[in-house]
């Protein structure tokens, strides 16, 4: 990438900042980019952010590759765009544009040729929810670093027709699109964008660990505050069930011989809707214990119900 001024990047990246200054380019996928984590960054743009886009790729000596056909996005007509600096790369992600459902694609656009096909394997299947299948790809026995969590991207994790929700109560049955509406609306002024801008294909994945380090580190460097907010919020653990369905807790989990215990104060931000009396029975208690693989258990009595798992997220795992 060419060298780009440090006031340059501050311009859109300072805790300062009250908003992007390109709303169609999401804030850690252009990080991504500059830091040389990814090579091509795939954007919409909307009219009323044209002008906002091209002073951007002004900014950052950027090159742009506009893709067939025009997309409704909120009532808006979108255009979809490629943005990066080799225009190789850029002309070999817009052929593969032409199957979003390939690997190329997914590799083209620079992520990790192992997260895009388990990503695609998942895909095929759709029997649990995305989060479910990278767990199931990960060591066991481990605490998982803050900076793979992806339990609230849903990009790319909607609209799963093969996958019948648990969800009782006044939130079933709705469609994926329904519950994020809810799921963003309940948590409004939470800002709940993930590190990296993919799915990791385990919270082991050595190549997707070393990028989201590098991304993170950026960051830290030209937003402090909104990094150690998100650190916070990434590294609490989760009890998770399906994509609407979990609850994150504010505290801390250590591991022994296999088995987690997680030590907590309440349900923390970002919310979500268990069904059930899972609510009350997390309120009701402070520590859970867990074996790989297995149920969490309350040491006090009883259990969550079946479905459920951990996610040992940490600051320092």
């Amino acid at each position: 990438m060419p060298p780009v001024a440090t006031k340059t990047i501050l311009r859109y990246f300072s805790d300062a900042l009250a908003a992007p200054r390109c709303a169609c380019v999401q804030q850690n996928d252009l990080m991504a980019l500059l830091c040389g984590v990814k090579d091509v960054l795939y954007a919409n743009i909307v009219p009323a952010q044209a002008a906002a886009f091209r002073e951007l790729c002004s900014d950052f000596r950027l090159k742009t590759e506009s893709l067939v056909g025009i997309r409704n996005i909120g009532g808006e007509s979108a255009q979809d765009v490629l943005v990066g600096w080799d225009k190789k790369k850029l002309l070999a992600a817009r052929k593969a544009y032409a199957d979003i459902l390939s690997a190329e694609w997914g590799i083209a656009l620079g992520y990790p040729e192992c997260c895009v096909k388990s990503y695609l394997a998942w895909k095929a299947d759709q029997s649990r929810d995305l989060v479910l299948h990278i767990l199931h790809n990960s060591a066991r026995g481990r605490l998982l670093d803050f900076r793979l969590n992806n339990v609230y991207n849903y990009f790319s994790r909607l609209e799963n027709p093969g996958f019948r929700s648990p969800q009782r109560g006044p939130f079933a049955p709705v469609s994926d699109g329904e519950m994020f509406r809810r799921f963003l609306e309940l948590n409004r002024g939470v800002n709940c964008e993930p590190v990296l801008p993919w799915h990791p294909c385990a919270y082991d994945c050595k190549k997707s660990l070393s990028a989201a380090k590098k991304l993170f580190g950026f960051m830290e460097a030209c937003t402090p505050l909104a990094a150690a907010a998100r650190r916070k919020l990434l590294s609490r653990p989760v009890v998770f069930r399906d994509k609407f369905d979990f609850a994150a807790l504010s505290g801390g989990c250590s591991v022994s011989g296999g088995v987690f215990r997680l030590e907590y104060g309440s349900i923390a931000a970002p919310l979500a809707f268990p069904g059930g009396n899972e609510k009350s029975l997390l309120e009701s208690n402070s520590v859970l214990k867990c074996r790989s693989g297995k149920t969490p258990l309350f040491p006090s009595g009883g259990a969550l119900p079946r479905g459920y798992a951990l996610l040992p997220f940490s600051a320092a795992p």
